[in-house]
């Protein structure tokens, strides 16, 4: 009887994972996107290393809103709506427009070093990446909220399903953000980066009086301080991803199957860990089990159910990837399915188990583990993933 709750379990953690990381097909336009403007993107060392960060922030942020969003959705002190919605869920807005600037700034940060070793200017990429982060979240969240609730009316499992549909689109539309800017700042050189600048100061004065209105709202100023934490440490890994980028860049130098992989890849990688690590923090919310690492062995249906369904989608971004850009080589096929199944297992597997014990330590210490996990894992998960992409590189030979 347990054997056949747990094949049914597994069965339907596959299926729902499968169905919401084949959302993360969209990350191929992304990857379709840069791999079509590798010029652009590829402006300068700092322009290349950008884009994972920019990207990263992406996954932070809406790690912490759909964190937060689904376990409310499961609490019932957050609605399946936009609009009318709870006083919670307008702290958690406010709260992710100021870690937005947040992020950034610390992303900013941590990159002055590495933009000092290679003798770049530090202001163009500060107001680059404010910019596309900010634009960017001003589009990705109402789209984000309206897809997850539709799902959400559809009986779709929000820990399951939330963060898969959120990192798809705000890949798209971030990637779309980046490359408009870049161009912007290609062809009107000083003024593109003034007028890009002049629209970071006016949401980022937008962002300081929506939150002052908050600053007495206990939810609001929890999930800021927590997050914060979780945003520090995202910098720090988001920069090593940028770097191991730029030296995937220089490996293959123009492959376009693999720029067009890329954002798939740490995407579908960030959405186990999103999915384990959700699942877990609403079990842990609801008491259905206990707050400890030896525990992780009750998840391993949930874990092998959302691992094989990114391994079969790491598979079908190959295939896509190859019929655009392989030239319907077959020893290219080949060499790629490889890659990205090396890929998916070190990475992916990886991922979950980060996530299963960034939720047991930071929930054991009295921290709400929502503010911490998918931002931690999804961080780290781009850095796996791009480390684990360039090993795999690097061992069949694909550039």
């Amino acid at each position: 009887m347990a054997l056949d709750t747990r094949a049914t379990k597994f069965r339907g953690v596959f299926k729902q994972s499968l169905v919401s990381l084949a959302v993360d097909l969209g990350g191929l336009l992304a990857g379709a996107i840069v791999a079509t403007n590798l010029d652009l993107v590829q402006m300068a060392r700092w322009t290349i290393m950008l884009y994972p960060a920019i990207v990263s922030i992406r996954g932070t942020i809406g790690g912490v809103y759909t964190g937060h969003f689904s376990t409310g959705l499961h609490l019932g002190s957050m609605k399946p709506c936009l609009l009318g919605n709870t006083e919670d869920y307008k702290d958690l807005i406010v709260s992710l427009l100021a870690l937005n600037t947040i992020a950034s700034a610390f992303l900013w940060f941590f990159a002055l070093f590495v933009l000092a070793a290679m003798g770049e200017q530090p202001l163009p990429m500060l107001i680059l990446l404010v910019g596309t982060t900010s634009l960017g979240f001003l589009a990705i969240a109402p789209a984000s909220t309206k897809v997850i609730v539709w799902g959400y009316k559809r009986g779709l499992d929000p820990d399951i399903s939330s963060y898969p549909i959120e990192s798809t689109v705000a890949d798209v539309v971030v990637t779309i953000c980046y490359v408009l800017l870049l161009w912007i700042y290609a062809v009107l050189g000083e003024l593109g980066l003034v007028l890009i600048g002049a629209f970071d100061l006016l949401y980022t004065a937008t962002v300081v009086v929506l939150c002052a209105s908050r600053r007495n709202r206990p939810n609001y100023i929890t999930v800021i301080k927590e997050s914060t934490v979780a945003l520090f440490i995202s910098s720090i890994l988001v920069n090593i991803t940028g770097v191991l980028l730029v030296n995937i860049s220089e490996a293959i130098q123009k492959v376009a199957v693999i720029f067009m992989v890329y954002p798939s890849i740490i995407d579908t990688t960030g959405d186990v860990g999103a999915i384990v690590g959700s699942m877990l923090t609403t079990r842990l919310a609801l008491g259905e089990l206990g707050a400890s690492i030896r525990n992780i062995g009750k998840m391993f249906t949930e874990i092998g159910g959302t691992w094989l369904a990114s391994a079969i989608m790491f598979q079908v971004y190959g295939l896509i990837s190859w019929a655009a850009f392989g030239g319907w080589n077959l020893e290219t096929l080949a060499r790629l399915c490889l890659m990205l199944l090396t890929t998916n297992v070190m990475a992916a597997l990886a991922i979950a188990v980060v996530a299963f014990v960034t939720a047991v330590l930071t929930y054991t210490r009295g921290l709400d583990p929502d503010s911490f996990v998918i931002p931690i894992e999804s961080a780290l998960a781009d850095s796996l993933s791009t480390f684990s992409l360039l090993f795999s590189i690097l061992l069949y030979g694909l550039g």
